[in-house]
């Protein structure tokens, strides 16, 4: 009896066992040829920034930069090897009121990032070339990354840049990895890097030990509680997102479809009109003339630059009645355009398009008060304004403008 509850006993372990063996060779299977490779990165917590160090022209706020040096740590937690065939960063001034993003792509290779910005060029440069990741690895690439040729990039050291870095993945295309807030401390520096070089942080630990505080009961207040209003925003939000990742994959089924079908279109239409136009008009040498195609925009640009001008004249009426002499602002017409000054801040208003209007701080560049306007047509003869990306009609687009001046103003 005791041998057959034995040899029964043995039966059931030996089958948990081969369960066991079948779910982990399952996960196995999967993490070797179903899973793609996807690496997870992270920047150095010390990033130099190379600026050209000749002298500036006038009307040049910031500096002219050459490059930037950081470290990329690549971690591959897949079996599979992978490869990264290129690296990109994108840099800006996060403090604009319409920031212009700057691309600088991977061009050399360091064999370890410099202790101090001093020894910087005492490292040996090598030519960028594709990344091999073995499956569970780690592996960290010093690269400096430049502008495209005949691509200027003026920024301020000292402004709110924001770094947004990027990967290429062979048949994949390109991949945002993450946003990065690097930081410089002027007052830390007591005189200027003689080649160009500042050193800047992200302020890793510093940021860490700020959460020390979050282990302490809050003091009492019972003057502003309003942040509470951001954390019930912020968990109200949480179902939307949710929803929104179920949702991906219809999407991306729907996008390829809809690409199929313009495929197909552009196929036909290069087929039975382009091809047809082209041998028809080949036959004979002048070219055909064309109209701006949004040359029926012209009268209502020019009467919007107007509108705003006499919106902007209201709003400073109102403002000027009641502010001291420094505060006070002024409008300048010049010729179809038209300027406005508070303190030490300009702002020029001019038509630059056919359906476009800008507003430019005339400081310098780079520029931090920028707005661009760009009339957008709709069905029935409907046309609206949009604003920094943002629709509005002429009489909001002059209040957000004004609530930006104003602040920017000194």
């Amino acid at each position: 009896m005791d041998s057959i509850l034995n040899v029964e006993t043995l039966k059931l372990l030996s089958s948990i066992v081969g369960m066991i063996g079948g779910v982990l060779g399952f996960f196995v299977f999967i993490d070797n040829y179903i899973l793609k490779f996807k690496p997870r990165l992270n920047i150095s917590n010390r990033l130099f920034f190379r600026y050209k160090t000749e002298e500036k022209h006038p009307t040049i706020q910031g500096k002219s930069l050459e490059s930037v040096i950081l470290k990329v740590e690549a971690i591959n937690r897949r079996n599979k090897i992978g490869r990264i065939d290129d690296f990109a960063i994108r840099i800006y001034d996060s403090r604009a009121t319409f920031p212009s993003g700057f691309m600088l792509y991977a061009e050399n290779v360091l064999e370890q990032l410099p202790s101090k910005s001093s020894y910087f060029g005492k490292g040996e440069f090598s030519s960028f070339s594709p990344a091999s990741i073995l499956g569970r690895s780690t592996k960290n690439i010093v690269v400096e990354f430049k502008p495209e040729k005949y691509m200027g990039v003026t920024l301020k050291p000292e402004g709110g840049l924001k770094l947004d870095l990027l990967y290429y993945l062979p048949k994949k295309g390109w991949r945002i990895s993450g946003s990065f807030m690097p930081y410089y401390f002027k007052g830390h520096n007591e005189q200027e890097d003689p080649n160009g070089v500042i050193e800047y942080s992200l302020l890793d630990n510093s940021v860490a030990r700020k959460e020390a505080a979050n282990s302490l009961k809050p003091p009492e207040i019972g003057i502003y509680k309003g942040i509470s209003g951001k954390y019930i925003g912020f968990y109200l939000m949480k179902p939307v997102w949710s929803i929104r990742n179920i949702a991906t994959y219809p999407l991306k089924v729907f996008k390829l479809i809809g690409a199929l079908v313009e495929a197909l279109f552009r196929q036909i239409t290069s087929c039975c009109v382009i091809l047809p136009l082209i041998n028809l008009k080949s036959k004979t040498l002048p070219r055909m003339q064309f109209r701006p195609a949004r040359a029926h925009l012209i009268e209502d640009t020019e009467a919007a630059l107007k509108k705003c001008r006499n919106s902007i004249e209201k709003i400073a009426e109102k403002i000027n009645s009641k502010a001291d002499s420094k505060a006070q602002i002024t409008i300048r017409d010049e010729g179809s355009s038209f300027n406005i000054q508070r303190g030490n801040l300009e702002v020029k208003f001019y038509k630059s398009g056919d359906g476009h209007i800008r507003a430019n701080d005339t400081g310098g560049y780079p520029q931090m008060f920028t707005f661009s306007m760009e009339l957008v047509e709709y069905p029935f003869g409907l046309r609206l304004w949009k604003v920094n990306n943002k629709i509005m009609t002429i009489r909001s687009a002059c209040i957000h403008v004004m609530d930006s001046f104003i602040l920017l103003a000194h």
